[in-house]
């Protein structure tokens, strides 16, 4: 009896670890994903920019 009590303590602790692991790993993976994507966003917006910046200077300097 007192085994089999100690088999359940530890399957519950190890299932426990295992539901802790995959909480912290699921918000490492979504905070990564996150970081990914503000990233490309920023180097999206400063690519239009800087775009947007020479095709105003090529239209000042036409209509100059």
């Amino acid at each position: 009896m007192k085994k089999r009590s100690s088999i359940a303590l530890l399957t519950a602790l190890l299932a426990i670890v295992f539901a802790a692991g995959i909480g912290v790993y699921s918000n490492y993976i979504g905070m990564q994903i996150y970081q990914e994507s503000s990233n490309h966003l920023l180097e999206s917006y400063a690519q239009i920019s800087k775009t947007f910046t020479l095709f105003v200077q090529r239209n000042w300097v036409v209509l100059s």
